[in-house]
C-alpha cells in the first residue's frame, strides 16, 4: 500500500498571509481531533510557499528540542501583531522592517535547521528567470534562513534585491505566485512511489480589477492541477480559495483596521465553507 505524503502549498500575498493561517489554524484543529497528527506542522511532509506563504512555510517546519516553535494560531498573532512592520510600504530611507522581523524571528536558524522537504519561489532579477531554493541545494545549506527568506519575499518596489551566490533575488510572485505545480514536480521527485494529497492555498481571491498576468497564471496552474488529479492515480488535489469580503485586498495594507478586517474574513471563509474543510481533512484520515 502506498504512503500517503501531504504537500502545502501557499501562494504570494503580503498581509493576506492571515487568510491562509485561519485555514491553516481550523484545519491544525481539526486533524487534532481526528487523531490524524498532534500538530499540522507534523503531518506534512513536504512545504511550498512565494513570499508571505515561504515565510509562512518555514515558520511551520522550525523545531526545537523536539517540538514545533510555531502553530498557525502563533503565526496569526504575529501576523496581528507585527504586520504592519513587515509588510508596510511607507518607511524611512534605508529601513528595512522586513529585513528586521525576519531576523529577529529566524536569525539564528540555517537552511540545513529544516528537517523537512521544501521549496520556495524566488525571482533573479539579473538573469530575469526563475529561482527556487530547496531541501536539495548543498551549497544553500548554510545561509541564514532570514536570508533565503528575504529573497523570497522582497518586492523590488519596496525593498533592495538579495545578493546571494552570485544571483540578485527577489520577490518569488515574479516565478509563480501559486508554487504548487512546482511542489508537486518536487514531491514526485522526493517520493516517487507515494500517494499525495495536495492542499493549495490561495491569499485571497482578487477583484477583477486587480486581475493581471500573474493572477491569470495562479489560475492556470490550478487548472494544470485539476488536469493532473484526473490523470494521475496518485494526486489527489484540493485548493482553497478564501473570498475577501471586508477587506482592502491591496497586499501592503497593513493598516490595523484591514488586519481586522482580514482576520475577519478569514473566519467568515471557514465558517462558510467547513463542509469543504472537513472533506480534506475526512480524506487525509482515510489514507492515514
Amino acid at each position: 500500500m502506498r504512503r500517503l505524503k501531504v504537500i502545502l502549498s501557499i501562494d504570494g500575498g503580503g498581509i493576506r498571509g492571515i487568510l491562509p493561517l485561519q485555514v491553516l489554524n481550523y484545519l491544525d484543529t481539526a486533524i487534532r481531533k481526528n487523531s490524524i497528527s498532534e500538530t499540522i506542522n507534523e503531518a506534512i511532509s513536504l512545504m511550498a510557499g512565494t513570499s508571505t506563504g515561504a515565510i509562512i512555510s518555514s515558520a511551520l517546519m522550525l523545531e526545537q528540542n523536539q517540538n514545533y516553535l510555531f502553530s498557525p494560531k502563533d503565526l496569526l498573532k504575529l501576523y496581528e501583531n507585527r504586520g504592519s512592520q513587515i509588510f508596510q510600504k511607507d518607511r524611512p530611507n534605508n529601513e528595512n522592517p522586513l529585513k528586521l522581523i525576519l531576523e529577529n524571528n529566524f536569525g539564528s536558524i540555517r537552511m540545513s535547521d529544516l528537517r523537512k522537504c521544501f521549496v520556495f519561489a524566488s525571482y533573479d532579477e539579473r538573469t530575469k528567470s526563475p529561482f527556487l531554493f530547496t531541501s536539495r541545494m548543498e551549497h544553500y545549506r548554510n545561509v541564514s534562513l532570514s536570508k533565503v527568506l528575504l529573497a523570497c519575499s522582497a518586492v523590488p518596489e519596496y525593498f533592495q534585491p538579495v545578493e546571494l551566490g552570485g544571483h540578485l533575488l527577489s520577490d518569488g510572485i515574479q516565478t509563480a505566485k501559486n508554487p504548487s505545480l512546482f511542489a508537486y514536480q518536487h514531491a514526485k521527485a522526493y517520493y516517487p512511489n507515494d500517494l499525495f494529497l495536495l492542499l493549495s492555498i490561495g491569499t485571497g481571491k482578487l477583484p477583477l480589477s486587480m486581475y493581471d498576468d500573474i493572477e491569470r497564471k495562479t489560475d492556470e496552474t490550478h487548472q494544470q492541477l485539476v488536469e493532473l488529479s484526473k490523470k494521475e492515480d496518485n494526486l489527489i488535489y484540493y485548493r482553497v480559495q478564501p473570498e475577501i469580503k471586508n477587506a482592502n485586498p491591496e497586499m501592503d495594507d497593513t493598516s490595523s483596521e484591514n488586519i481586522k478586517a482580514l482576520l475577519d474574513d478569514g473566519k467568515i471563509y471557514v465558517a462558510n465553507e467547513r463542509d469543504y474543510l472537513d472533506a480534506i481533512v475526512n480524506e487525509w484520515k482515510n489514507y492515514t
